[in-house]
Protein backbone atom coordinates (compact mmCIF):
# COMPACT_ATOMS: atom_id res chain seq x y z
CA UNK A 1 0.00 0.00 0.00
CA UNK A 2 2.81 2.35 1.16
CA UNK A 3 4.80 1.76 -2.04
CA UNK A 4 1.51 1.85 -4.18
CA UNK A 5 0.68 5.77 -2.70
CA UNK A 6 4.51 6.84 -3.19
CA UNK A 7 4.39 5.29 -7.03
CA UNK A 8 0.94 7.87 -7.64
CA UNK A 9 2.40 10.42 -6.22
CA UNK A 10 5.83 10.02 -7.91
CA UNK A 11 4.00 10.02 -10.65
CA UNK A 12 2.26 12.85 -10.41
CA UNK A 13 -1.18 11.51 -9.73
CA UNK A 14 -3.96 11.69 -6.83
CA UNK A 15 -4.90 9.16 -4.78
CA UNK A 16 -8.34 8.03 -3.98
CA UNK A 17 -8.11 5.37 -0.37
CA UNK A 18 -10.94 3.04 -0.80
CA UNK A 19 -11.87 0.85 2.35
CA UNK A 20 -12.25 -2.87 1.54
CA UNK A 21 -14.86 -3.62 4.24
CA UNK A 22 -17.55 -0.56 2.91
CA UNK A 23 -20.41 -2.31 0.76
CA UNK A 24 -19.67 -2.98 -2.37
CA UNK A 25 -22.51 -0.13 -4.07
CA UNK A 26 -20.86 2.34 -1.96
CA UNK A 27 -17.50 1.99 -3.77
CA UNK A 28 -18.85 1.15 -7.15
CA UNK A 29 -20.25 5.09 -6.57
CA UNK A 30 -16.83 5.91 -5.15
CA UNK A 31 -14.94 4.58 -8.32
CA UNK A 32 -17.10 5.87 -10.75
CA UNK A 33 -17.64 9.43 -9.04
CA UNK A 34 -13.90 10.09 -8.45
CA UNK A 35 -13.33 8.67 -12.14
CA UNK A 36 -10.95 6.27 -10.89
CA UNK A 37 -8.50 5.14 -13.97
CA UNK A 38 -6.33 3.01 -12.01
CA UNK A 39 -7.09 0.74 -9.15
CA UNK A 40 -4.04 -0.87 -6.90
CA UNK A 41 -5.36 -4.02 -5.15
CA UNK A 42 -4.38 -7.13 -3.71
CA UNK A 43 -5.66 -10.28 -5.07
CA UNK A 44 -7.74 -11.54 -2.21
CA UNK A 45 -9.27 -8.60 -2.57
CA UNK A 46 -9.87 -8.11 -6.22
CA UNK A 47 -13.15 -10.33 -6.24
CA UNK A 48 -15.07 -8.39 -3.52
CA UNK A 49 -14.75 -5.45 -5.45
CA UNK A 50 -17.22 -4.08 -7.54
CA UNK A 51 -16.84 -4.04 -11.41
CA UNK A 52 -14.98 -0.92 -12.56
CA UNK A 53 -13.40 0.14 -16.06
CA UNK A 54 -10.19 1.23 -14.12
CA UNK A 55 -6.85 -0.66 -14.81
CA UNK A 56 -6.84 -3.01 -12.21
CA UNK A 57 -3.29 -3.63 -10.64
CA UNK A 58 -2.74 -6.34 -7.89
CA UNK A 59 0.43 -5.21 -5.99
CA UNK A 60 1.05 -8.84 -4.27
CA UNK A 61 0.12 -10.61 -7.75
CA UNK A 62 1.66 -8.63 -10.68
CA UNK A 63 5.53 -8.42 -10.03
CA UNK A 64 5.89 -9.99 -13.25
CA UNK A 65 4.30 -7.61 -15.64
CA UNK A 66 5.54 -4.85 -13.24
CA UNK A 67 9.36 -5.61 -13.40
CA UNK A 68 9.25 -5.21 -17.50
CA UNK A 69 8.53 -1.83 -16.75
CA UNK A 70 11.60 1.24 -16.64
CA UNK A 71 13.00 1.76 -13.74
CA UNK A 72 13.67 5.36 -14.26
CA UNK A 73 11.89 8.47 -12.85
CA UNK A 74 8.58 8.79 -15.29
CA UNK A 75 8.95 11.73 -17.61
CA UNK A 76 6.18 14.06 -16.32
CA UNK A 77 4.39 16.57 -18.88
CA UNK A 78 4.59 20.21 -17.50
CA UNK A 79 0.55 19.88 -16.69
CA UNK A 80 1.18 16.84 -14.63
CA UNK A 81 4.12 17.68 -12.70
CA UNK A 82 3.95 18.21 -8.94
CA UNK A 83 2.41 21.71 -7.88
CA UNK A 84 1.25 23.01 -5.05
CA UNK A 85 -2.65 23.48 -6.40
CA UNK A 86 -2.45 19.51 -7.61
CA UNK A 87 -4.41 17.56 -5.55
CA UNK A 88 -2.49 14.95 -3.42
CA UNK A 89 -5.53 12.83 -2.60
CA UNK A 90 -8.96 13.40 -1.92
CA UNK A 91 -11.24 11.26 0.58
CA UNK A 92 -15.27 10.55 0.61
CA UNK A 93 -16.80 11.36 3.89
CA UNK A 94 -20.85 11.75 4.66
CA UNK A 95 -23.02 14.01 2.88
CA UNK A 96 -26.01 15.48 3.78
CA UNK A 97 -28.23 15.02 0.35
CA UNK A 98 -27.57 11.26 0.53
CA UNK A 99 -24.69 10.50 -1.12
CA UNK A 100 -21.74 11.01 0.09
CA UNK A 101 -19.23 13.92 -1.15
CA UNK A 102 -15.44 13.65 -1.92
CA UNK A 103 -13.10 16.43 -0.66
CA UNK A 104 -9.53 17.58 -2.58
CA UNK A 105 -6.69 18.27 -0.85
CA UNK A 106 -3.72 20.35 -2.37
CA UNK A 107 -0.41 19.31 -2.27
CA UNK A 108 0.91 22.54 -0.87
CA UNK A 109 -1.74 21.44 2.38
CA UNK A 110 -0.31 18.24 2.59
CA UNK A 111 3.36 19.77 2.86
CA UNK A 112 2.69 22.46 4.70
CA UNK A 113 0.91 19.78 7.84
CA UNK A 114 3.42 17.01 7.29
CA UNK A 115 6.40 20.09 7.76
CA UNK A 116 4.72 21.70 11.03
CA UNK A 117 4.55 18.24 12.07
CA UNK A 118 8.28 17.09 11.88
CA UNK A 119 9.44 20.61 13.22
CA UNK A 120 6.58 21.04 16.00
CA UNK A 121 7.20 17.66 17.74
CA UNK A 122 11.02 17.12 16.50
CA UNK A 123 10.00 13.78 14.74
CA UNK A 124 13.10 12.64 13.28
CA UNK A 125 14.79 9.48 11.91
CA UNK A 126 14.70 7.03 15.66
CA UNK A 127 10.87 7.31 15.74
CA UNK A 128 8.77 4.44 15.04
CA UNK A 129 4.94 5.24 14.28
CA UNK A 130 2.34 2.95 15.04
CA UNK A 131 -0.72 2.79 12.06
CA UNK A 132 -3.51 2.27 13.96
CA UNK A 133 -6.48 4.01 11.94
CA UNK A 134 -7.59 2.93 8.85
CA UNK A 135 -6.10 4.59 5.36
CA UNK A 136 -9.59 5.79 3.98
CA UNK A 137 -9.54 8.04 7.32
CA UNK A 138 -7.97 11.69 6.63
CA UNK A 139 -6.18 11.11 10.15
CA UNK A 140 -4.05 8.74 8.77
CA UNK A 141 -1.95 10.83 5.97
CA UNK A 142 -0.21 13.17 7.61
CA UNK A 143 0.95 9.59 9.34
CA UNK A 144 2.08 7.57 6.66
CA UNK A 145 4.66 10.19 5.13
CA UNK A 146 5.88 12.21 7.92
CA UNK A 147 7.78 9.35 9.61
CA UNK A 148 9.42 8.08 6.30
CA UNK A 149 10.66 12.02 5.35
CA UNK A 150 12.51 12.20 8.09
CA UNK A 151 13.77 8.51 7.83
CA UNK A 152 11.30 7.04 10.42
CA UNK A 153 9.84 3.48 10.58
CA UNK A 154 6.31 2.93 9.75
CA UNK A 155 4.90 0.04 12.17
CA UNK A 156 1.89 -1.31 9.73
CA UNK A 157 0.05 -4.53 11.09
CA UNK A 158 -2.60 -7.21 8.82
CA UNK A 159 -4.23 -7.36 12.41
CA UNK A 160 -7.60 -5.60 12.89
CA UNK A 161 -7.13 -2.37 14.24
CA UNK A 162 -9.45 -2.68 17.36
CA UNK A 163 -7.80 -6.27 17.94
CA UNK A 164 -5.66 -3.91 21.21
CA UNK A 165 -3.67 -7.04 22.79
CA UNK A 166 -2.07 -7.44 19.35
CA UNK A 167 -1.51 -3.44 18.63
CA UNK A 168 -0.13 -3.69 22.00
CA UNK A 169 2.49 -6.18 21.57
CA UNK A 170 3.54 -4.30 18.44
CA UNK A 171 4.19 -1.12 20.72
CA UNK A 172 6.27 -3.16 22.88
CA UNK A 173 8.34 -5.36 20.87
CA UNK A 174 9.02 -1.87 18.42
CA UNK A 175 9.40 0.30 20.76
CA UNK A 176 6.75 3.15 19.01
CA UNK A 177 7.34 6.11 19.88
CA UNK A 178 4.17 7.84 17.89
CA UNK A 179 0.59 7.19 17.93
CA UNK A 180 -2.30 9.22 16.24
CA UNK A 181 -5.81 7.71 16.58
CA UNK A 182 -8.73 9.04 17.75
CA UNK A 183 -9.54 9.18 21.72
CA UNK A 184 -12.15 6.29 21.50
CA UNK A 185 -9.46 4.65 20.35
CA UNK A 186 -6.48 4.89 22.20
CA UNK A 187 -8.85 4.19 25.80
CA UNK A 188 -8.74 1.02 25.46
CA UNK A 189 -5.02 0.59 25.17
CA UNK A 190 -5.00 1.63 28.60
CA UNK A 191 -7.15 -1.76 30.18
CA UNK A 192 -10.13 0.96 31.61
CA UNK A 193 -11.89 -0.61 34.31
CA UNK A 194 -9.72 -3.62 34.09
CA UNK A 195 -7.93 -4.10 37.72
CA UNK A 196 -5.47 -2.16 39.00
CA UNK A 197 -2.59 -4.73 38.06
CA UNK A 198 -3.27 -5.36 34.93
CA UNK A 199 -3.73 -1.43 34.71
CA UNK A 200 -0.14 -0.86 35.75
CA UNK A 201 1.03 -3.68 33.27
CA UNK A 202 -1.26 -1.85 30.36
CA UNK A 203 0.67 1.33 31.47
CA UNK A 204 4.16 0.14 30.99
CA UNK A 205 3.76 -1.86 28.06
CA UNK A 206 3.52 1.54 26.46
CA UNK A 207 6.46 3.13 28.19
CA UNK A 208 8.07 4.05 25.16
CA UNK A 209 5.52 6.39 23.56
CA UNK A 210 7.19 9.62 23.37
CA UNK A 211 3.97 11.69 21.68
CA UNK A 212 0.12 10.39 21.82
CA UNK A 213 -1.87 12.82 19.21
CA UNK A 214 -5.49 12.82 19.51
CA UNK A 215 -8.03 13.83 17.05
CA UNK A 216 -11.40 13.66 15.09
CA UNK A 217 -13.41 14.55 19.00
CA UNK A 218 -13.37 15.62 22.18
CA UNK A 219 -10.81 14.46 24.65
CA UNK A 220 -11.69 12.79 27.96
CA UNK A 221 -9.50 13.97 30.68
CA UNK A 222 -10.94 11.28 33.41
CA UNK A 223 -10.52 8.73 30.81
CA UNK A 224 -6.76 9.73 30.71
CA UNK A 225 -5.83 10.98 34.29
CA UNK A 226 -4.13 8.01 35.72
CA UNK A 227 -2.02 6.77 32.95
CA UNK A 228 -0.51 10.61 32.46
CA UNK A 229 -0.06 10.32 36.17
CA UNK A 230 1.67 6.89 35.96
CA UNK A 231 5.57 6.73 36.28
CA UNK A 232 5.35 4.37 33.15
CA UNK A 233 3.68 7.91 31.09
CA UNK A 234 6.99 9.14 28.82
CA UNK A 235 4.33 10.42 26.47
CA UNK A 236 3.52 13.89 25.57
CA UNK A 237 -0.43 13.81 24.58
CA UNK A 238 -1.81 16.20 22.11
CA UNK A 239 -5.39 17.03 21.03
CA UNK A 240 -5.91 18.04 17.39
CA UNK A 241 -8.56 19.33 15.41
CA UNK A 242 -9.63 19.71 11.98
CA UNK A 243 -11.62 18.67 8.50
CA UNK A 244 -11.16 17.17 6.04
CA UNK A 245 -11.69 19.90 3.78
CA UNK A 246 -8.68 21.73 5.21
CA UNK A 247 -6.51 18.32 5.07
CA UNK A 248 -6.99 17.18 8.46
CA UNK A 249 -5.05 19.36 11.22
CA UNK A 250 -5.98 23.19 11.86
CA UNK A 251 -5.21 23.36 15.39
CA UNK A 252 -3.18 21.63 18.21
CA UNK A 253 -3.00 21.92 21.93
CA UNK A 254 -1.07 19.97 23.98
CA UNK A 255 -2.92 18.15 27.58
CA UNK A 256 -2.13 19.67 30.62
CA UNK A 257 -3.07 17.06 32.97
CA UNK A 258 -4.78 19.57 35.41
CA UNK A 259 -6.89 21.30 32.98
CA UNK A 260 -10.28 19.38 32.66
CA UNK A 261 -11.66 20.39 29.67
CA UNK A 262 -9.74 20.26 26.99
CA UNK A 263 -9.20 22.95 23.77
CA UNK A 264 -8.70 22.42 20.48
CA UNK A 265 -6.04 24.52 20.64
CA UNK A 266 -4.12 27.25 18.07
CA UNK A 267 -3.38 27.50 14.74
CA UNK A 268 -0.34 25.08 12.81
CA UNK A 269 1.43 27.11 10.91
CA UNK A 270 0.02 29.42 7.52
CA UNK A 271 -3.10 28.62 9.04
CA UNK A 272 -5.68 31.37 9.69
CA UNK A 273 -8.50 30.53 12.32
CA UNK A 274 -11.67 33.01 12.82
CA UNK A 275 -14.53 32.78 14.85
CA UNK A 276 -17.28 34.96 13.02
CA UNK A 277 -21.02 35.55 13.48
CA UNK A 278 -23.74 35.29 10.98
CA UNK A 279 -22.57 38.46 9.28
CA UNK A 280 -19.31 37.19 8.87
CA UNK A 281 -17.61 40.00 11.77
CA UNK A 282 -15.23 38.22 14.00
CA UNK A 283 -16.86 38.06 17.46
CA UNK A 284 -15.37 38.72 20.37
CA UNK A 285 -13.21 36.47 23.06
CA UNK A 286 -15.61 34.56 24.99
CA UNK A 287 -18.09 34.84 22.57
CA UNK A 288 -19.61 32.05 20.51
CA UNK A 289 -19.20 32.14 16.55
CA UNK A 290 -18.35 29.75 14.20
CA UNK A 291 -15.26 28.75 13.06
CA UNK A 292 -13.83 29.65 9.98
CA UNK A 293 -10.35 28.33 8.21
CA UNK A 294 -8.09 30.17 6.31
CA UNK A 295 -4.63 30.39 5.03
CA UNK A 296 -2.85 27.70 2.91
CA UNK A 297 -4.30 23.71 4.33
CA UNK A 298 -7.79 25.27 3.00
CA UNK A 299 -8.72 22.33 0.07
CA UNK A 300 -9.67 21.99 -3.59
CA UNK A 301 -13.66 21.72 -2.56
CA UNK A 302 -16.12 18.93 -2.88
CA UNK A 303 -15.20 17.59 -6.85
CA UNK A 304 -17.85 17.41 -8.85
CA UNK A 305 -20.02 19.48 -6.59
CA UNK A 306 -19.86 22.79 -7.71
CA UNK A 307 -22.96 24.69 -5.70
CA UNK A 308 -22.00 22.83 -2.12
CA UNK A 309 -18.26 23.56 -2.79
CA UNK A 310 -19.49 27.71 -3.48
CA UNK A 311 -22.04 27.30 -0.20
CA UNK A 312 -18.63 26.11 2.48
CA UNK A 313 -15.99 28.22 0.50
CA UNK A 314 -16.58 31.38 0.50
CA UNK A 315 -14.15 34.40 -0.61
CA UNK A 316 -11.88 35.54 2.57
CA UNK A 317 -12.92 38.94 3.42
CA UNK A 318 -9.53 39.59 5.48
CA UNK A 319 -7.43 38.66 3.01
CA UNK A 320 -6.31 36.35 -0.17
CA UNK A 321 -7.54 33.47 -0.78
CA UNK A 322 -11.01 31.57 0.60
CA UNK A 323 -12.24 30.42 3.74
CA UNK A 324 -13.73 27.20 4.59
CA UNK A 325 -17.27 27.51 7.32
CA UNK A 326 -16.63 24.77 9.54
CA UNK A 327 -20.18 24.89 10.63
CA UNK A 328 -18.22 24.15 14.03
CA UNK A 329 -19.46 26.35 16.93
CA UNK A 330 -16.48 27.78 18.84
CA UNK A 331 -15.34 30.67 21.11
CA UNK A 332 -11.78 32.28 22.02
CA UNK A 333 -10.67 31.29 25.81
CA UNK A 334 -8.56 34.01 27.25
CA UNK A 335 -5.03 32.35 26.81
CA UNK A 336 -5.64 32.25 22.96
CA UNK A 337 -6.98 28.82 22.91
CA UNK A 338 -10.31 28.09 21.23
CA UNK A 339 -13.16 25.73 22.52
CA UNK A 340 -14.74 23.15 20.70
CA UNK A 341 -18.95 23.89 21.71
CA UNK A 342 -20.86 21.63 18.39
CA UNK A 343 -22.44 21.82 15.66
CA UNK A 344 -24.55 24.14 13.71
CA UNK A 345 -25.80 21.58 11.69
CA UNK A 346 -27.39 18.06 11.79
CA UNK A 347 -23.51 16.55 11.09
CA UNK A 348 -22.21 14.37 14.04
CA UNK A 349 -18.97 12.67 15.20
CA UNK A 350 -19.18 9.23 16.61
CA UNK A 351 -15.79 7.21 17.62
CA UNK A 352 -13.79 9.98 15.10
CA UNK A 353 -16.20 9.14 11.84
CA UNK A 354 -18.09 12.28 10.51
CA UNK A 355 -21.81 11.67 10.65
CA UNK A 356 -24.58 13.72 8.28
CA UNK A 357 -27.61 12.41 9.58
CA UNK A 358 -29.42 13.20 6.40
CA UNK A 359 -27.63 10.99 4.28
CA UNK A 360 -28.98 7.81 6.50
CA UNK A 361 -32.60 9.93 6.94
CA UNK A 362 -32.35 10.28 2.47
CA UNK A 363 -31.31 6.30 2.05
CA UNK A 364 -34.19 5.10 4.47
CA UNK A 365 -36.68 6.85 3.17
CA UNK A 366 -35.90 5.33 -0.17
CA UNK A 367 -37.02 1.91 1.04
CA UNK A 368 -40.60 1.28 -0.22
CA UNK A 369 -41.73 1.09 3.01
CA UNK A 370 -40.26 3.69 4.56
CA UNK A 371 -43.00 6.71 4.53
CA UNK A 372 -40.90 8.87 6.56
CA UNK A 373 -37.42 8.63 8.78
CA UNK A 374 -35.20 10.67 11.13
CA UNK A 375 -32.04 10.00 12.73
CA UNK A 376 -30.38 11.11 15.96
CA UNK A 377 -27.83 10.40 18.20
CA UNK A 378 -28.50 8.64 21.87
CA UNK A 379 -25.92 8.25 24.58
CA UNK A 380 -22.24 10.14 24.88
CA UNK A 381 -18.80 8.69 25.07
CA UNK A 382 -18.69 4.72 24.22
CA UNK A 383 -22.05 4.01 24.65
CA UNK A 384 -22.86 6.99 21.74
CA UNK A 385 -25.23 5.49 19.04
CA UNK A 386 -27.47 6.16 16.03
CA UNK A 387 -31.26 5.39 16.61
CA UNK A 388 -33.69 5.79 13.61
CA UNK A 389 -37.45 6.60 13.84
CA UNK A 390 -39.20 5.34 10.64
CA UNK A 391 -42.87 5.71 10.18
CA UNK A 392 -43.66 2.55 7.83
CA UNK A 393 -46.58 1.09 5.44
CA UNK A 394 -47.66 -2.67 5.30
CA UNK A 395 -46.13 -4.74 5.39
CA UNK A 396 -44.16 -3.15 7.85
CA UNK A 397 -40.44 -4.22 8.02
CA UNK A 398 -38.52 -5.74 10.86
CA UNK A 399 -35.92 -3.77 12.42
CA UNK A 400 -33.32 -6.56 10.96
CA UNK A 401 -34.76 -6.10 7.38
CA UNK A 402 -33.87 -1.95 7.48
CA UNK A 403 -30.53 -3.15 9.41
CA UNK A 404 -29.62 -5.11 6.24
CA UNK A 405 -31.19 -2.72 3.63
CA UNK A 406 -28.80 0.20 4.84
CA UNK A 407 -26.03 -2.40 5.60
CA UNK A 408 -25.78 -2.91 1.99
CA UNK A 409 -25.32 0.90 0.58
CA UNK A 410 -23.48 2.06 4.03
CA UNK A 411 -20.60 1.55 6.35
CA UNK A 412 -21.44 -0.25 9.44
CA UNK A 413 -20.27 2.89 11.51
CA UNK A 414 -23.49 4.73 10.03
CA UNK A 415 -25.83 1.81 10.56
CA UNK A 416 -28.47 2.90 13.49
CA UNK A 417 -27.77 0.79 16.23
CA UNK A 418 -32.19 1.26 16.83
CA UNK A 419 -34.71 0.99 14.62
CA UNK A 420 -38.04 2.54 16.30
CA UNK A 421 -41.54 2.64 14.43
CA UNK A 422 -43.65 5.50 15.50
CA UNK A 423 -47.35 6.24 14.32
CA UNK A 424 -46.29 9.65 13.41
CA UNK A 425 -43.52 12.00 14.12
CA UNK A 426 -43.14 14.67 17.22
CA UNK A 427 -43.18 18.18 15.87
CA UNK A 428 -42.30 21.77 17.04
CA UNK A 429 -44.91 24.47 17.71
CA UNK A 430 -43.74 25.95 14.04
CA UNK A 431 -44.51 22.06 12.64
CA UNK A 432 -40.78 21.07 12.15
CA UNK A 433 -39.56 17.51 13.15
CA UNK A 434 -39.09 17.70 17.19
CA UNK A 435 -35.59 16.33 16.94
CA UNK A 436 -35.28 17.09 20.96
CA UNK A 437 -37.77 15.12 21.93
CA UNK A 438 -36.96 12.26 19.53
CA UNK A 439 -33.79 12.18 21.84
CA UNK A 440 -35.90 12.14 24.48
CA UNK A 441 -36.92 8.89 23.46
CA UNK A 442 -33.45 7.38 22.17
CA UNK A 443 -32.20 8.33 26.03
CA UNK A 444 -34.74 5.21 27.43
CA UNK A 445 -32.41 1.89 27.38
CA UNK A 446 -31.78 0.06 24.58
CA UNK A 447 -34.81 -2.80 24.02
CA UNK A 448 -33.74 -6.69 22.60
CA UNK A 449 -35.60 -7.76 19.43
CA UNK A 450 -36.16 -11.04 21.01
CA UNK A 451 -38.12 -12.64 23.80
CA UNK A 452 -35.91 -12.67 26.96
CA UNK A 453 -34.20 -15.75 27.77
CA UNK A 454 -32.12 -15.52 31.48
CA UNK A 455 -29.09 -16.91 31.23
CA UNK A 456 -28.58 -20.13 32.85
CA UNK A 457 -24.85 -21.21 33.35
CA UNK A 458 -21.83 -19.35 34.97
CA UNK A 459 -20.74 -18.64 31.44
CA UNK A 460 -23.70 -16.97 30.46
CA UNK A 461 -24.29 -14.76 33.89
CA UNK A 462 -21.37 -13.32 33.65
CA UNK A 463 -21.45 -12.23 29.72
CA UNK A 464 -24.90 -11.05 30.52
CA UNK A 465 -23.93 -9.01 33.14
CA UNK A 466 -20.80 -7.57 31.49
CA UNK A 467 -23.03 -6.68 28.24
CA UNK A 468 -25.37 -5.21 30.10
CA UNK A 469 -22.93 -2.99 32.32
CA UNK A 470 -21.17 -1.85 28.91
CA UNK A 471 -24.27 -1.26 27.09
CA UNK A 472 -25.77 0.68 29.68
CA UNK A 473 -29.06 -1.73 29.81
CA UNK A 474 -31.38 -3.23 32.67
CA UNK A 475 -30.74 -6.62 31.66
CA UNK A 476 -29.11 -9.06 28.36
CA UNK A 477 -30.91 -12.22 27.50
CA UNK A 478 -28.75 -15.22 25.54
CA UNK A 479 -30.45 -14.48 22.37
CA UNK A 480 -29.92 -10.73 22.44
CA UNK A 481 -27.58 -9.31 19.95
CA UNK A 482 -24.71 -7.38 21.29
CA UNK A 483 -24.34 -5.25 18.70
CA UNK A 484 -28.33 -4.85 18.21
CA UNK A 485 -28.25 -3.27 21.63
CA UNK A 486 -26.41 -0.69 20.74
CA UNK A 487 -22.44 -2.51 20.98
CA UNK A 488 -19.84 -1.03 18.25
CA UNK A 489 -16.23 -2.39 17.54
CA UNK A 490 -14.81 0.04 20.13
CA UNK A 491 -16.87 -0.99 22.85
CA UNK A 492 -16.51 -4.98 21.84
CA UNK A 493 -12.83 -4.14 22.31
CA UNK A 494 -13.52 -3.99 25.92
CA UNK A 495 -15.39 -6.73 26.04
CA UNK A 496 -12.75 -9.07 24.73
CA UNK A 497 -10.58 -6.99 27.44
CA UNK A 498 -12.76 -7.91 30.34
CA UNK A 499 -13.00 -11.36 29.13
CA UNK A 500 -9.02 -11.81 29.25
CA UNK A 501 -9.21 -10.70 32.49
CA UNK A 502 -12.05 -12.65 33.92
CA UNK A 503 -12.01 -16.18 32.45
CA UNK A 504 -7.69 -16.01 31.80
CA UNK A 505 -8.76 -16.50 27.77
CA UNK A 506 -7.09 -14.62 24.73
CA UNK A 507 -9.90 -14.11 22.28
CA UNK A 508 -9.83 -12.40 19.00
CA UNK A 509 -12.23 -9.52 18.41
CA UNK A 510 -13.48 -11.10 14.94
CA UNK A 511 -15.04 -14.27 17.26
CA UNK A 512 -17.52 -11.41 19.11
CA UNK A 513 -18.67 -10.26 15.58
CA UNK A 514 -19.10 -13.91 14.15
CA UNK A 515 -20.99 -15.13 17.86
CA UNK A 516 -22.68 -12.02 18.60
CA UNK A 517 -24.84 -13.55 21.04
CA UNK A 518 -24.26 -14.46 24.69
CA UNK A 519 -25.38 -18.28 24.20
CA UNK A 520 -22.89 -18.53 21.39
CA UNK A 521 -20.49 -15.82 22.86
CA UNK A 522 -20.32 -18.16 25.88
CA UNK A 523 -20.54 -21.62 23.76
CA UNK A 524 -17.18 -20.55 22.56
CA UNK A 525 -15.80 -19.54 25.69
CA UNK A 526 -17.17 -22.84 27.63
CA UNK A 527 -14.46 -24.64 24.65
CA UNK A 528 -11.82 -22.63 25.24
CA UNK A 529 -11.22 -22.08 29.30
CA UNK A 530 -8.48 -23.87 30.66
CA UNK A 531 -9.23 -27.28 32.67
CA UNK A 532 -6.77 -28.58 35.41
CA UNK A 533 -4.64 -30.46 34.14
CA UNK A 534 -5.27 -33.61 35.93
CA UNK A 535 -8.88 -33.75 34.66
CA UNK A 536 -7.39 -33.70 31.16
CA UNK A 537 -6.26 -36.80 30.55
CA UNK A 538 -10.07 -38.77 31.36
CA UNK A 539 -12.52 -36.49 30.49
CA UNK A 540 -12.81 -36.11 26.85
CA UNK A 541 -13.33 -32.77 25.38
CA UNK A 542 -17.44 -32.48 24.84
CA UNK A 543 -17.58 -34.07 28.21
CA UNK A 544 -15.32 -31.50 29.85
CA UNK A 545 -17.64 -28.83 29.39
CA UNK A 546 -20.34 -29.87 31.01
CA UNK A 547 -18.24 -31.14 33.91
CA UNK A 548 -17.35 -28.06 34.77
CA UNK A 549 -19.99 -26.07 34.71
CA UNK A 550 -21.52 -28.95 36.77
CA UNK A 551 -18.25 -27.87 39.08
CA UNK A 552 -19.07 -24.28 38.76
CA UNK A 553 -22.64 -24.71 39.67
CA UNK A 554 -21.86 -26.52 42.82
Amino acid sequence: MVIGLLGILKAGGAYVPLDPTYPAERLAFMLQDAAISVLLTQAHLRNSLPPTAAQVVCLDQDWSRITTLPTTSPHLHISTSPHPHHLVYAIYTSGSTGRPKVTGVYQQGLVNLVSWYVTQFGLNAEDRTLIASSPSFDLTQKNLFAPLLVGGQLILSAAPLYEYALMTSLIQQHRVTWINCTPSAFYPYLAPDAPPDVTQAAFAKLDSLRYVVLGGEPVHMERLADWLASPACHATVVNTYGPTECTDVVSAYRIIPIRPSIPIGTPVANTCLYVLDDLLRPVPIGVTGELHIGGIQVGAGYLNRPELTAERFIPNPFGAGRLYKTGDLVRWLPDGNLEYLGRLDNQVKIRGFRIELGEIESLLSQHPMVQQAVVVVDGHGDLKRLVAYVITQAPHPSPDELRDYLAEQLPSYMVPSAFIALPTMPLTPNGKIDRAALSSLSAQPSESQHAYVPPTTPTEVSLAALWATLLGVERVGIQDDFFDLGGHSLLATQVISRVRTMFGVEVPLRRLFESPTVARFAAYLDLQIPVPVQEQPSIPRLTRVAYRRSRNDS
